[in-house]
């Protein structure tokens, strides 16, 4: 059986790349796959912790953990800082320790989507973002939300989990926006990018396309041309390239068919 692989973000999303000259072979029993699957998908992240945190934040009437005197403002579930209300001292951010736990950090630089946690593997992120990374080779700052499922104001969905050295964060992060394309299609994102599964359940955006070609070695989605997706046909000891196809159609070149996405059904890969 296929699997497809898809790095999240860190989940990681760097290019690695052009494909080398020689094409790998081709996947063992690729030919009498029917069906692929997803041994990790965008849920799978790991944090980047700060190692120096800062003090907690004092009592200031007028500051951001003032008393909330109109019921406007932003209410802290956590101590000594909250992620989502951002109460920490000016200068710093609430982001969580290497126990998972809410913590005082110098505020970071890093926009969202940008790489990150490229010095001391600090989380660079700028408030109410965090570094997260499935490998050291790419991290990048996403948002953090509180509930699955929920809208993220980016355009994304609250969808990813994520540990802090191996343990279940007790919060998520956005996905990439969602825009629904097509996954199949080369063009459709624009010159330079290709449309991928963002989000665990399916959903697809647009993120910038890697230029390895069909039958290349990859680690990720983001590694493949537009219209490709990363698969293995020997549990996960070989991945490769591969043009994706819509089911139950599934146009491929003569000689391949389009196998099904165990995941996502109405997507596949031509084998």
């Amino acid at each position: 059986m296929l699997r497809m692989r898809q790095i999240s973000v860190a989940i990681a999303l760097g290019l690695l790349g052009c494909a080398t000259a020689k094409a790998p072979p081709p996947l063992p029993d690729a030919a009498a796959s029917t069906s692929v699957d997803m041994p990790m998908t965008k849920g799978d992240m790991t944090a980047i912790v700060n190692v120096v945190d800062m003090t907690a934040p004092p009592f200031d009437f007028f500051g951001a953990n003032a008393p909330d005197l109109f019921g406007t403002k932003c209410v802290p579930k956590t101590t000594p800082c909250d992620v989502f209300c951002q109460d920490c001292p000016s200068g710093g951010k609430c982001t969580l320790d290497s126990t998972g736990k809410p913590t005082c950090v110098p505020n970071g630089t890093k926009a969202l989507n940008t790489q990150c946690g490229t010095l001391s593997n600090v989380d660079d992120c700028v408030a109410g973002d965090i570094c997260l990374g499935d490998t050291m080779k790419y991290s990048s700052c996403f948002q953090l939300c509180a509930t699955k499922g929920m809208q993220c104001s980016g355009g994304g969905l609250c969808d990813i989990s994520f540990t802090v050295n191996g343990t279940p964060a007790p919060v998520f992060a956005c996905s990439e926006p969602v825009t629904n394309c097509d996954p199949t299609s080369k063009t459709v994102c624009g010159a330079g990018n290709g449309c991928f599964f963002v989000t665990s359940t399916g959903k697809t955006g647009c993120h910038a396309a890697g230029t390895l070609v069909e039958g290349a070695t990859c680690t990720g989605d983001y590694d493949c041309l537009a219209g490709s997706a990363c698969v293995t046909g020997d549990m996960g000891k070989t991945y490769q390239c591969r043009n994706m196809c819509t089911l139950p159609s599934g146009a491929c070149p003569a000689g391949k068919s389009c196998a099904t996405i165990n995941m996502f059904p109405m997507w596949g890969v031509c084998v």
